[in-house]
């Protein structure tokens, strides 16, 4: 028996190629929107992760040296420095090794008083201070012997914060951190008060 061939039509290719072109733009615009969606999610996730990056902090550093009268909220002065015209200039000037040489800004004898969450540790006879603070637009720490003198600017940066109060009431350490325009806040109950 012998087969009739179906005549070929060139409307039938053009609508072939254009389904496939349809679907290249569906799926070209579905990747898009979710690459949007993506994006969005993860600046959220990582804008809500640094808003509680200061509080877990100072929560996991209170509880880690909640000792006996081990914490307490404390004012520290910090020297107020001035920059001069020849600081806000670029510094040029580089080590052998290649590192910026760092000029000290001058000190005019002013000092501002800053919150400070203060703990106390003994560590093989000789007492260490550990103090919790925002200084220069960061959280930052200091660890030393209470023999050295406290300079805030020395402080370990933990992460960005630009102001922070604090205060114990009953044997609750409350804590608020500015970051930008959001406060978060931590509420830390003292083992030592119980």
């Amino acid at each position: 028996m012998k087969r009739i061939k179906q005549p070929s039509h060139a409307i039938s290719g053009v609508f072939v190629f254009l389904l496939l072109g349809i679907f290249a733009v569906f799926s070209t615009v579905m990747v898009l929107m979710g690459a949007k969606a993506y994006k969005g999610t993860a600046e959220r996730a990582a804008e809500h992760n640094e808003k509680r990056l200061a509080q877990a902090y100072v929560r996991s550093m209170v509880r880690s040296d909640d000792e006996k009268g081990g914490v307490r909220v404390e004012e520290v002065s910090v020297p107020v420095y001035t920059a001069s015209a020849e600081e806000e200039e670029t510094d040029e000037d580089a080590d052998a090794e290649g590192f910026e040489l760092e000029e000290t800004a001058p000190y005019d004898g002013e000092t501002v008083t800053i919150p400070a969450i203060t703990m106390e540790s003994d560590y093989a006879g000789e007492k260490y201070v550990t103090r919790i603070y925002v200084y220069g637009g960061m959280l930052r720490e200091w660890n030393a012997s209470e023999e050295v003198d406290f300079d805030a600017a020395n402080g370990e940066a933990v992460c960005a914060a630009d102001e922070m109060t604090a205060r114990m009431e009953d044997g609750v350490l409350s804590v608020r951190i500015r970051s930008g325009e959001t406060w978060t806040q931590a509420d830390i109950a003292l083992r030592t008060a119980r």
